[in-house]
This record gives structure tokens, C-alpha cells and sequence, in this order.
């Protein structure tokens, strides 16, 4: 790693899991993210599992494999046969109809658009890189990196080191591209590097004379349909490239029946077959580390030839195996960066072998344990806290409405947006400062929970309310810097192992895979002037899905070869995995400690318990 690349990544390391601190961005921050968007058009035909030859058991065996894997989170799913879409499942909070960041799923279509470009002549696989970009670089870079071709970023061997930390720590990512170390020569060594995607949307703006967005709007997602998509843009206004788009699941199986077609859609071939028979044959091999893949144009092909696969992280996939015609898409939030987890083997093993092409025989007993696992992945937590408090979850509900606390110690400087998407977005929060309830009520008792958390913004603070629902999920939007982010969030009135009161909140962001878990432990009980019980002191644990324990794993995939101290200098214990797991778990698992506003002296019953 080069020495310009390494303080870059120590300083944002460092920001990053500073405990004591808000973090800082290391480059000026922007709005990138787009508008939440919805459409609940559909435009496959649906069918069942019988009728389309896909017998229940697999879909039963998939779940099962799911629901059993602690690492696994689903969102979305759907199975497609022969063009129509023989299961579907939404999960949580999240919905089909709502575009989500599908990740390094975005690589795939960035691919599309140089099949595209190149079918039109403007450039060629064998194009240099470094042509697309006259006087914009370093005049060192034109000699140093002139073997870098179009098919040497398409097969993510560049060879070139500035990586996706290059996201958060430069302002223009092209230039230090090019001025960054080359570690192996071109289009020998397979390393994956989102910056190769980058640099090819990059080179589809040059040589069409448009964004690579505008470029594939009409190239590609009118002919599709695909009405509901945003792309992020780097801070020079390029898209992304190998990450940043936002899709729906129908909208993604699109792009995978399209695949399997040939590049042919409704009659007309909007793809180049030739590119897509080229992009889908085995160019690079992969390590074991990305599973049972490797590599050819931007997208994946299985070992054994059975399937391709268009792959995002925490679990954004079309799988596509043509054998059978199926396409298989999720959304989720598995804590896998690439293909190693359950879900990929339970997939893989359910689809690759042949089936039957026509309808299959079902007992009705089939559909009903299909229909029972599929209410467990949409299930709402249910909490117990008689033995916590007399009077349960109303009496819980009571003492903390209209109650507010202001902060007494902090960890850390703590966001209701997951840290993780605070990084990647470079959108990150100031300070905590207090924290208030509301209960809502109905006919039937409390129905939800308004939970306000001030932080330091300027003289007067800023404010984010949300409303978490006790029966179901409560929907809407929270802002933060000028960006907009749809909300569902559940709260839960519980106990701990120890019966002490327990309010968990589940905070979803439908368009993201990360979701923000919120424990508010509550201690000091005191009856207050005006009869209520109430809580003196109030303790907020903030997590996050995925958690620590991805984070940890990516820091240490990040580090590489960059001296420990240099990042973790204030910290010693035993060995370097230590360092890293403490000091991740210090800065994703944030505790916040409050006490009541004007707390009042205690009329009775006074209980310190802590």
C-alpha cells in the first residue's frame, strides 16, 4: 500500500472509531443520496411453485437454511421461473415496491453499459484507460498506468491499490486512481476493487458524452421498464459505478431474466448476446475467499458453470442458472461481504441440479409449512415485562410518557443512522444531547412510542423524532444532511435476563441493508410530584445490523499491511485481534447514560434501584 493511501485510511480509521468525538469527514460532504422513491407496478405474471415446476421443498429448504443461520438476515425475496415469479416474501419492514441500495450488484449493470458503449464503437476492450482522461491526470500517470485496459478493470486486475477507502478520503477519485501504486501488472492478478468500476463509469461518460445514468436510461431501463432507479455520484459527478444504484427486486429480476434471454427483451434485444455470452465465461479465478465464483466481465460465474450471478454485499444477489430458467433475487443484510455465507450454498444447492420442466405434484401440507416458515421471516418481536414492573407493559408505557432526559455521559458521538451507512454516505452526526418519550394510544392500550433524540446542531440543536409502532411497524422519514431516509421502527416493552424494565426499539431503513437497534434501560424509580411513577436515570445501548462483528472483519481486511499502532496507539492488550474487536465494539456498540429533566424530589416509593 502506498504511503498516500495509508495516511489516507489511518485518518479515516481513525475518525471512524475515535470514541471520544464526533467524526469528521475526511473530504466535504455533499447530499448524494436520492429521494426515497416507491412503485408497486408489477410486471411478471404470478404463479405458484406447482405450476412452475419448482417443487415447495426447495423454497422450504432455503428458509429453513435462513432461519437457522444467526449471521443471515433477509429482506426480500423472489424466485422466478420460465418469467414468472413463482414465490415472493418481504421481510421486516422492507418492501418490494421501495428501490434499496443493492451495492456491488451495481457493477453488473455498470458492465451493461460498456457492452453497450462498446457495441456502438465508442471504445473497445482493449482501450486504454488512461486515454478517456486527457488532461485531467498527473502527465506521470498517462506513462505509469498506460496498461491499464477496459478489460483489465472489467476483470478487477487492474492491479492498481487506491480502493474503496478512496470513497471517503479523496475529493477526486479518477486522479488518485492513476497517481496510486501499482501492485501487480495488468490483467494478470485478480483483486477486487471497486474503484475499477468507478473508473469504467468514468470511461462511459467519456466517450459517450453522457453520464453512464443517462447513458443506460434509455438504453437499458426504458426498454426494461425500470422507471424507479437513482445512482449516487462521486464528488466530481460521475456515477458511482460499483456501488451507489438503488433498485427494486422486481426491477433486479428484470435485469436477470434479461441475462438468461441473451440480452433479449418483449422481442427486441436491448443487450448485445454477444457481450453477454462473453461477460458470463470464467476470465479471472477468484480466491476461496469469495466463494464458489469466479470472475469474468463484472459479474460472477459459478466454479461449476451452473449459474451466474450478479452480487452486492450483506446479501444483494440475482442468481440466474440457465438450465433451469430460474432467477433467484435477494435483498438482505447477511454480514457477508461476498459469497461465502448460507444463503449462497442453499440457493445454489436447490437450483443447480436439473428440474423438472414442467409442473410438479404438491400435497397441500407442502404450501402450509411453506406458508408457516414465511410468517416466521415476518414475524413481529413480542416482549415479556410483567416480572420487571407491576402493572407491565402500560405501567412501563406511563413512566416514561412525556418524560425527558437530558445526557450525563456519552462514549461516544452516537447516530440513529448506522454508523456503517454514516461511513459509506459521509454523512455523520454530531453529538447526542437528550432524549424524550410520547405514548400513543387506542381503544386497545399503547399502540406506539414517539422517541425524540436532540443532538448539538448549532444554537438551537436539532431535533429527530420517529414513531415506533407496539403491534407493527410505524412508517415515515427522518433527514439528515439534506439527505432522506424512509423509516419503519417497532418498539418492545421487555426484561433482560435479570427482570430489569427494557425498551428495545428496531429501527429499519427499507432502503438500506443496515437497521439501528436502540436498548433503553431505565433505572431509579421514584413516584414524582404528580403521583407517576417515573425513571431518574435512563441507559442507551446503540447497535446495528450488520454488526461489530463485519466491521471488525473489515477493518481488518483494510489494514492490510498498515502498522496497527499507527491507529490503535491508545489502546494495549494482548495482540493485534484484540486491538481490533475491542476498539470496533468501543465504536459500534456506543453506550449514551441520561437523567430526567428537572427531576423532582420524591413523593413515595422511592427506588434506587440502579
Amino acid at each position: 500500500m502506498d504511503l498516500k493511501i495509508q495516511s489516507s485510511t489511518v485518518l479515516m480509521l481513525r475518525r471512524l472509531l475515535d470514541r471520544a468525538t464526533p467524526v469528521k469527514p475526511c473530504v466535504e460532504y455533499s447530499p448524494s443520496k436520492p429521494d426515497p422513491m416507491r412503485d408497486e407496478s408489477r410486471y411478471f405474471p404470478r404463479t405458484t411453485p406447482e405450476k412452475a415446476g419448482i417443487p415447495p421443498q426447495l423454497i422450504e429448504k432455503i428458509l429453513r437454511a435462513l432461519r437457522d443461520d444467526p449471521c443471515s438476515e433477509l429482506h426480500t425475496l423472489m424466485i422466478l421461473r420460465g418469467g414468472k415469479v413463482a414465490f415472493e416474501l418481504e421481510c421486516g419492514a422492507y418492501s418490494l415496491d421501495v428501490p434499496a441500495q443493492v451495492h456491488s450488484l451495481a457493477k453488473s449493470v455498470t458492465a451493461m453499459g460498456v457492452g453497450l458503449a462498446i457495441s456502438e464503437g465508442l471504445l473497445s476492450l482493449d482501450s486504454r484507460a488512461v486515454d478517456f482522461f486527457p488532461g485531467r491526470l498527473n502527465p506521470l500517470s498517462y506513462l505509469t498506468h498506460k496498461d491499464i485496459t477496459v478489460r483489465s478493470l472489467l476483470t478487477m486486475s487492474s492491479g492498481v491499490a487506491f480502493s474503496e477507502t478512496g470513497a471517503v478520503t479523496s475529493s477526486d477519485w479518477a486522479r488518485d486512481f492513476f497517481e496510486s501504486e501499482i501492485k501487480s501488472e495488468p490483467g494478470l492478478k485478480f483483486a477486487y476493487n471497486s474503484m475499477n468500476s468507478y473508473i469504467l463509469s468514468e470511461i462511459v461518460r467519456a466517450a459517450s458524452g453522457m453520464p453512464l445514468g443517462e447513458y443506460l436510461r434509455t438504453r437499458l431501463f426504458e426498454p426494461l421498464g425500470i422507471t424507479a432507479w437513482a445512482w449516487e455520484t462521486s464528488p466530481t459527478g460521475a456515477e458511482k459505478g460499483g456501488w451507489g444504484l438503488y433498485l427494486r427486486p422486481e426491477d433486479m429480476a428484470k435485469l436477470g431474466v434479461l441475462w438468461l434471454s441473451g440480452g433479449r427483451w418483449e422481442g427486441s434485444q436491448v443487450l448485445p448476446r454477444e457481450w453477454v455470452r462473453e461477460a458470463s465465461i470464467q476470465r479471472m479465478r477468484a480466491p476461496k475467499k469469495y466463494g464458489s465464483f469466479n470472475y469474468g466481465y463484472h459479474v460472477w460465474v459459478a466454479r461449476d458453470g451452473s449459474c451466474t450471478l450478479f452480487n452486492g454485499m450483506f446479501g444483494q444477489n440475482v442468481f440466474m442458472f440457465p438450465k433451469n430458467d430460474i432467477v433467484v433475487v435477494t435483498t438482505g443484510a447477511s454480514g457477508e461481504t461476498f459469497q461465502q455465507g448460507v444463503l449462497y450454498r442453499a440457493v445454489i444447492d436447490a437450483f443447480s441440479p436439473l428440474l423438472p420442466p414442467e409442473c410438479v405434484k404438491c400435497q397441500s401440507a407442502d404450501y402450509e409449512r411453506l406458508e408457516r416458515l414465511s410468517a416466521w421471516f415476518k414475524r413481529i418481536p413480542r416482549g415479556h415485562c410483567e416480572d420487571a414492573i407491576e402493572g407491565g407493559r402500560d405501567a412501563f408505557a406511563d413512566a416514561l410518557d412525556g418524560a425527558e432526559y437530558m445526557v450525563v455521559s456519552n462514549a461516544r458521538a452516537v447516530g440513529i443512522l448506522p454508523l456503517i451507512t454514516q461511513a459509506m454516505q459521509n454523512n455523520y452526526s454530531s453529538q447526542i444531547t437528550r432524549a424524550a418519550f410520547k405514548i400513543n394510544r387506542d381503544e386497545e392500550g399503547v399502540k406506539s412510542v414517539a422517541i425524540s433524540l436532540g443532538y448539538d446542531g448549532g444554537d438551537d440543536g436539532v431535533d429527530f423524532t420517529f414513531e415506533a409502532g407496539c403491534r407493527g411497524y410505524e412508517y415515515g422519514s427522518l433527514e439528515f444532511g439534506g439527505e432522506k431516509y424512509l423509516t419503519g421502527a417497532l418498539a418492545v416493552f421487555t426484561a433482560d435476563e435479570e427482570d430489569n424494565p427494557v425498551l428495545v426499539v428496531y429501527l429499519y431503513f427499507p432502503e438500506l441493508s443496515s437497521r439501528r437497534i436502540i436498548r433503553f434501560y431505565p433505572s431509579h424509580r421514584f413516584i414524582g410530584a404528580d403521583g407517576k411513577l417515573r425513571f431518574g436515570s435512563l441507559r442507551a445501548e446503540f447497535d446495528e445490523v450488520p454488526g461489530a462483528e463485519f466491521i471488525a472483519r473489515v477493518v481488518t481486511s483494510v489494514l492490510g499491511d498498515i502498522p496497527l499502532a499507527s491507529v490503535f496507539d491508545l489502546i494495549r492488550l494482548k495482540d493485534d485481534a484484540d486491538i481490533i474487536e475491542h476498539t470496533v465494539r468501543r465504536a459500534f456498540l456506543p453506550q449514551v447514560k441520561f437523567t430526567i429533566k428537572e427531576l423532582d424530589e420524591p413523593a413515595s416509593g422511592e427506588d434506587t434501584e440502579s
